[in-house]
C-alpha cells in the first residue's frame, strides 16, 4: 500500500507540483526535496566521519581539530582543554566497552536477566548493571586525574604538537570540498 501511495504521489501530485495530504501530513515538492537533501547530507557526513575515524589515529585527529579551532583562542575559549577531553574520550571508549562487556558477563553468570521480566524487574537489572559501570568509570577518571597531576599537566601555557605538519594545498582543497558538500545542500531550493 505504501508503495502504491508513493507511486501515485510521484506520478500525479509531485509531477503537477500540487501538495498532497497523507493523513495529517501535507507533502509538498519543496518539503520532499528538503527531506531528500537533508537525508543525503546526513548520509555523507556519517560516511565521511566514519571513514575519517577509521583511517586516522586519535592523536592526529585531535591535533587537526586543535589546529582548526585555534582561532577561538582569541576569544579566550579553552581549545586545548576541549581537545584533551575529546582525546581522552576517544581513548577510553574501548576501555569502557570492555568493562561493560565484563559486567554483562558477570551479571549473566549471577543469573541477572535484563531482557525478560516485568518493566520494574528489567529496570532493577539495568540499575544493577549501571551502578558498577559508573563506579568503574569514576574510578578510572580519578586514576587518570592523579596520573595527569603526577606528570605535572597544566592547562595553561603554549602547547606543542606531537606531529607538526603545516597544511598543504591538498589539505585546503579537501577542507573546502567538505565545507562545500555540507553547506551547499542547505541553500538549494
Amino acid at each position: 500500500m505504501l508503495g502504491s501511495l508513493l507511486f501515485f504521489w510521484l506520478t500525479n501530485g509531485y509531477a503537477a507540483n500540487r501538495p498532497m495530504q497523507v493523513g495529517p501530513l501535507i507533502i509538498t515538492q519543496q518539503g520532499a526535496w528538503l527531506t531528500v537533501v537533508t537525508f543525503v547530507a546526513f548520509c555523507v557526513l556519517f560516511v565521511s566521519s566514519t571513514l575519517l575515524t577509521m583511517t586516522t589515529r586519535p592523536v592526529a585527529l585531535i591535533e587537526g581539530l586543535t589546529l582548526l579551532l585555534s582561532p577561538l583562542r582569541r576569544l579566550k575559549l579553552p581549545v586545548d582543554d576541549f581537545a584533551l577531553m575529546l582525546l581522552l574520550a576517544l581513548r577510553f571508549i574501548p576501555t569502557l566497552l570492555e568493562e561493560a562487556d565484563q559486567l554483562m558477563k558477570a551479571q549473566a553468570a549471577r543469573g541477572a536477566d535484563i531482557m525478560h521480566g516485568t518493566a520494574r524487574e528489567r529496570f532493577q537489572s539495568l540499575a544493577m548493571f549501571f551502578v558498577p559501570l559508573v563506579q568503574g568509570v569514576l574510578r578510572r577518571a580519578s586514576e587518570l586525574a592523579t596520573a595527569l597531576d603526577a606528570r605535572g599537566y597544566q592547562s595553561e601555557g603554549p602547547r606543542t604538537l606531537l606531529y607538526e605538519q603545516p597544511l598543504g594545498r591538498l589539505d585546503y582543497l579537501v577542507l573546502g570540498l567538505v565545507i562545500l558538500v555540507t553547506t551547499v545542500p542547505l541553500f538549494l531550493p
